[in-house]
């Protein structure tokens, strides 16, 4: 069995991790992880993506910062690409977030335009950035297509104080199976 080397990366270092395990999945997930790191945004500057299951239970005071989480989603079609080769079309989000606070807002209560208009660029820049894009890490998945699920939520943002803006890309790879005969 090969094995596949991926970078997992937390907030303040990147280490090296090797999975012994081939999920198709996952390593269209870490390779996504890993083009958005070259992305210099015109809207934020430089963003730190991090590889998670959404696990989006921080409270508010956490999300401070700007968080962009990418997310294996679900294999959203397989088949049978010739008898020894299994096609999976892997899904997975980028979620965008950061909590609104008194520096988003002017002193009557009211939202200051411009911040949350980055945000919206940002979402946008991010979904422009990965169309057709080749995965340097992963260069066996095939670019397949990618949707603009949510430029920001009104009622996220209305309720709980929290932009929220997600894109989901589809690559489609190829996996060899040894099957008994």
């Amino acid at each position: 069995m090969q094995q596949a080397c991926f970078w997992e990366s937390t907030r303040n270092d990147r280490e090296m991790t090797h999975y012994s395990f081939d999920a198709e999945l996952v390593k269209v997930a870490d390779a996504v992880t890993d083009e958005l790191r070259k992305l210099e945004s015109i809207h934020v500057g430089r963003i730190y993506p991090e590889r998670t299951y959404g696990e989006f239970a921080d409270s508010l005071e956490e999300l401070e910062e700007l968080r962009v989480d990418v997310l294996p989603v679900d294999y959203t079609e397989t088949s049978a690409n010739t008898r020894e080769s299994i096609g999976y079309v892997c899904a997975v989000d980028i979620a965008v977030r950061k909590k609104i606070g008194p520096v988003d807002r002017y002193p009557s209560g009211r939202l200051r335009r411009r911040a949350i208009d980055r945000l919206i660029g940002l979402v946008q820049e991010i979904h422009e950035f990965l169309f057709n894009r080749r995965l340097t890490k992963y260069e066996e998945a095939a670019f397949e297509s990618l949707d603009l699920l949510q430029g920001y939520s009104w009622e996220r943002l209305s309720n709980d104080q929290l932009f929220w803006g997600a894109v989901r890309v589809k690559y489609r790879v190829s996996k060899e199976v040894t099957t008994a005969r």
